[in-house]
């Protein structure tokens, strides 16, 4: 998605933020003109992740797609085949262990590729971060599940169910992965789409999740918490495992 700025980003924040950004105007808390709502609240190319108050404040959508590893690759393996999906599950394991999410509620994560490993991870990553934190497990798989994940190149018939297995219906976006990976391949992969899911969900994929993230209500209301089930498994869970938070 391009954006361009709609105001100067502020010198104390231009050291962390770069790229595609955008943001509207008027400050936190007040309403958004309707003109500014779509395309106006697109995302944030992070070049660290510093100053996450001003994204909190911004209800900014953070686009998470590796790029450069942190390690040269191995001989053999492109980095887009294997490392990019174990990098950005690395990214939203620290996210959750740092409890980065729980303090900046506003901040919107999309995570390209189906997330990566992410949803096929997911409970092994939970119970890992709940033993070194004391945080619930079923806390813990909520603050992954509040994430967003696009269907770029995943929408295969072994990958794609995985996805709607684990993630928030209403979090899943479509994606392509243009310019990064030739037309053909999106095209392919964005068929799987249309082959594998029915026709509500469907559109829910390709338009309405999508338009109701970036709308002005969607973006400045903090993600909810677990619903009366969540609630109550979490009850019998402390009562087995007590000083879990």
């Amino acid at each position: 998605m391009a954006t361009r700025p709609r105001s100067p980003i502020p010198a104390k924040y231009t050291s962390s933020l770069s790229g595609r950004y955008s943001y509207p105007t008027n400050p936190p808390g007040t309403p958004v003109p309707r003109d500014r709502q779509l395309p106006g609240w697109a995302g944030l190319s992070i070049k660290q992740w510093g100053n996450r108050i001003a994204l909190d404040e911004r209800c900014a959508v953070v686009f998470v797609h590796p790029a450069e590893l942190p390690a040269p690759p191995i001989d053999g393996i492109p980095p887009f085949a294997a490392n990019f999906l174990l990098d950005t599950m690395r990214a939203a394991f620290l996210l959750v262990r740092n409890g980065v999410v729980r303090r900046h509620p506003r901040v919107r994560f999309i995570f390209s590729h189906g997330g990566g490993f992410i949803a096929y991870s997911s409970h092994r990553m939970a119970v890992t971060i709940a033993n070194d934190t004391g945080r619930s497990p079923l806390d813990v798989l909520d603050v992954f599940r509040s994430f967003y994940f696009d269907t770029a190149l995943s929408s295969s018939p072994a990958a794609l169910p995985t996805l709607p297995a684990f993630a928030r219906p209403e979090h899943v976006l479509f994606g392509s992965n243009w310019l990064f990976a030739p037309a053909p391949a999106g095209q392919c992969f964005a068929n799987g789409l249309d082959t594998f899911l029915q026709p509500s969900p469907l559109k829910a994929v390709k338009h309405t999740n999508a338009e109701a993230l970036f709308s002005s209500s969607g973006l400045r209301r903090p993600l909810t918490g677990p619903g009366p089930t969540g609630r109550a498994a979490r009850f019998v869970f402390k009562l087995v495992q007590p000083g879990t938070d």
